[in-house]
C-alpha cells in the first residue's frame, strides 16, 4: 500500500501500466522500503483461470470439473519454481516449459488507499512465447482458447497468437481476447484488430480500453462503446467499475449493475469478472443477464479484499445454476446430471446457441418474428432500391451474417436481386467467397426498400418503422460522408427498441458507421441531411428451396412463395 505522494515522488501516473526494465523495477523496490507489501502469483490471464478453476471445483457446483490450462513463460528462477506451483495447487496446468537461465517477469501493483492501482511490469521471459506442435496438439483438443491482450506488445508473439487462433478455430473452439491495457491497445491497435476481427468470439475490456478500441473520446458512453463492438464481435463484455457493466449482443447492451461491496483492491476486478462470464458459457447457462450478474458478483468478492485471485472458500460460497431455464441460482443438491462433455479441456455450447437462447422476450416478439407479410404484387419491370444478405447457420444456430451488398439506386427486382446475390454471395471483401459446400446452411434474404422521403431533422423518423441515410460533412477532414441502416424487421429491431436504443444513439452509431472518428455535437448532428425510407425482408433458406425443387420433381414450373414473396413474379 502506498500513498499519492509516493506515486509523484517517481514521477509515476496513477491508475496507469508502465513497461519498465531491470533498473527502474529495483529503483521502485528500494524506495518500497517500510511500504507493506505482499508477493503472490498473478498476472490477468492466470487471475481468470484460476477463478475459473475455482468455480469449476466448487463444492456448489454439481457438474464435473473443468479441466483448464496455461500457456506462458517463465525462468527457470525460483520466483519460476513458486509461480508454477501456485498455478498447480489452483488446479491450473502450466504447460509451458520454464526458459534457461531466464528471469521470470514480474509486476509490481502500487495500491493506494481509495483502491485504485498502479502497474509497473517488468518483462522478464514474459515477452519470449513458443507456439510448438504439442501446444498446438493441445489447442486442437481445446473448446476455449484465451488471449491475454498484454501479449500483442510483443510482436513477435502476434505470428504465434495467429496460429494458435488458427488451429482453435479451424477445430470449432470459441476464442476470447482480454483487451488488458488502454496503453497497450493504443500502441498496438492495427494488431488488436486484426485478432479481434479475424478470430474473436468474445472481447473482455473496461470502459476505458472499449472506448481506446472504438478510437472514441473519453465523452463517449460506455454502453455506446459496448453495442459499438459488438456489431463486429459476437459476445462484448465491457466493466465500468462502480457504474456496473455492459454485455453487448448483435448492436445491443444489456445492463448488469454493481453488487454491494467496499472497495479494497481493484486489481483483478476484471479478471475475475471475465471468469464468472467464461464459468457461465461453459456450463451451458442460456440467459445472459444471469451469467452477468455472476460475473459482477465473483469481481465484488476479488475487489473486496486484498489479493488479486478469487479464494477457494468464497467458490464454494456461490450458487450453482439450473442451466435448463434462465440462469436462476439454486442450491446445490450433489451428483452428477450426466452432462458430461467428455475428454476435452472445457466443452461450451457454442456461443451462437448462446446468444439464439438469451431472449426472453414478450409473446409479441416471437409472433413478429415468425409474421409472414401479405404476397406483394409486382408488375414485370418494377424497380426498387434493394439489398441481398446471406447468412448461415449450423446445427441450428442463430444464423450469421456471412455477405450483404446493395444498392441505394432503384434496380429492375428480378435481375437486380439475381446480380446482387451473386455479389453479396462471392464479392463482399468482409468475408471470403461463399463455397458450394455451405450451401444447406445458408439462407437468403432481399429487401425491398420503398418510400424514401426527405426527413425535417435528424429526429424526424420512427424507431422501428423507418430505415436512414445519413450525409454529412466531417469538419476534421473537409469531407463528405454518408451512411445507411436499413429498417431490420425482425427481432433485431425489437430488442433494439425493448432495450431503449434512442433515436440520438443510432444517429451517433451511424456517424460512427460512416466513417467519423470525432466528437459529435448537437450542432453537428442538425447539419446532418436525413432520408428516411422504410422496407419489406423475404427469406428463403436453402432446405425450403431443395424442398420444392423434390416436390416438383426439379420441374421449375411455378415459385415458391418464401414469406409472401414469389421469387420472379
Amino acid at each position: 500500500m502506498v500513498d499519492d505522494e509516493f506515486l509523484e515522488r517517481l514521477g509515476i501516473e496513477k491508475g496507469t501500466r508502465k513497461v519498465v526494465n531491470h533498473e527502474e523495477r529495483g529503483r521502485v523496490l528500494r524506495a518500497m522500503d517500510g511500504c507493506t507489501y505482499k508477493a503472490a502469483a498473478g498476472g490477468s490471464l492466470s487471475n481468470s483461470l484460476v477463478a475459473l478453476a475455482r468455480l469449476g471445483s466448487s463444492r456448489a457446483s454439481s457438474y464435473p470439473e473443468l479441466r483448464i490450462a496455461m500457456a506462458g513463460s517463465v525462468g527457470s528462477d525460483p520466483l519460476g519454481s513458486f509461480y508454477r506451483q501456485k498455478l498447480h495447487r489452483a488446479n491450473v496446468q502450466f504447460l509451458s516449459k520454464p526458459v534457461k537461465d531466464g528471469t521470470t517477469g514480474t509486476v509490481i501493483v502500487l495500491t493506494t488507499p481509495d483502491a485504485q492501482r498502479t502497474m509497473l511490469a517488468y518483462q522478464g521471459t514474459s515477452s519470449t512465447l513458443a507456439y510448438d506442435s504439442d501446444l498446438a496438439e493441445i489447442v486442437s483438443r481445446s473448446n476455449l482458447l484465451i488471449v491475454e491482450g498484454y501479449l500483442f506488445e510483443f510482436s513477435h508473439t502476434i505470428e504465434a497468437i495467429k496460429q494458435a487462433c488458427e488451429d482453435a478455430k479451424k477445430n470449432g473452439a470459441l476464442i476470447a481476447v482480454s483487451a488488458s491495457d488502454v496503453s497497450c491497445i493504443k500502441r498496438c491497435h492495427s494488431d488488436f484488430w486484426d485478432i479481434v476481427g479475424n478470430y474473436a468470439d468474445i472481447l473482455f475490456a473496461n470502459a476505458n480500453e472499449a472506448r481506446a478500441f472504438c478510437e472514441l473520446t473519453s465523452e463517449e458512453s460506455t454502453v455506446s462503446a459496448a453495442r459499438y463492438l459488438s456489431h463486429s464481435i459476437p459476445l462484448v463484455s465491457v466493466t465500468d467499475g462502480m457504474h456496473g457493466s455492459y454485455i453487448g449482443v448483435k448492436g445491443e447492451a444489456i445492463y448488469i449493475p454493481p453488487p454491494a461491496c467496499i472497495p479494497v483492491d481493484t486489481c483483478g476486478a476484471g479478471d475475475a469478472y471475465a471468469s464468472g462470464i467464461l464459468y457461465g458459457i461453459l456450463r451451458g447457462a442460456s440467459d445472459l443477464k444471469g451469467i452477468g450478474l455472476l460475473a459482477a458478483q465473483v469481481a465484488a468478492v476479488v475487489v473486496g479484499q486484498q489479493g488479486t485471485r478469487l479464494r477457494v472458500k468464497d467458490a464454494d460460497r456461490f450458487p450453482t445454476y439450473d442451466f435448463s431455464s434462465p440462469s436462476s441460482p439454486k442450491s446445490s443438491t450433489g451428483g452428477d446430471d450426466g452432462n458430461y462433455w467428455g475428454p476435452k479441456w472445457a466443452v461450451p455450447p457454442s456461443l451462437e446457441d448462446l446468444l439464439s437462447n438469451c431472449l426472453v422476450l414478450p409473446l409479441r416478439l416471437r409472433f413478429y418474428i415468425n409474421a409472414k407479410p401479405a404476397p406483394p404484387s409486382f408488375e414485370k419491370h418494377t424497380s426498387s432500391p434493394l439489398f441481398v444478405t446471406w447468412k448461415k447457420a449450423t446445427n441450428g444456430s442463430e444464423p450469421r451474417l456471412r455477405g450483404c451488398i446493395g444498392t441505394l439506386e432503384p434496380r429492375q427486382i428480378v435481375s437486380g436481386f439475381k446480380d446482387y446475390a451473386l455479389t453479396s454471395a462471392l464479392r463482399d471483401r468482409r468475408f471470403s467467397p461463399i463455397q458450394s459446400k455451405e450451401l444447406p446452411y445458408l439462407e437468403c434474404t432481399v429487401s425491398i426498400l420503398t418510400e424514401y422521403e426527405t426527413a425535417l431533422n435528424h429526429l424526424d423518423w420512427e424507431v422501428g418503422k423507418h430505415g436512414l441515410i445519413i450525409e454529412f460533412t466531417d469538419p476534421d477532414y473537409n469531407v463528405r460522408r454518408s451512411g445507411t441502416y436499413l429498417p431490420e424487421v425482425a427481432a433485431h429491431e425489437v430488442l433494439r427498441y425493448l432495450a431503449g436504443w434512442t433515436q440520438l444513439e443510432t444517429i451517433d452509431s451511424l456517424m460512427r458507421k460512416a466513417g467519423y472518428n470525432g466528437t459529435i455535437t448537437e450542432s453537428l448532428r442538425k447539419k446532418i441531411r436525413v432520408t428516411r425510407y422504410q422496407s419489406t425482408l423475404y427469406t428463403m433458406h436453402y432446405g425450403e428451396y431443395t424442398a420444392y425443387v423434390k416436390k416438383n420433381r426439379g420441374e421449375i414450373n411455378g415459385a415458391p412463395i418464401v414469406n409472401g414473396f414469389k421469387p420472379g413474379q
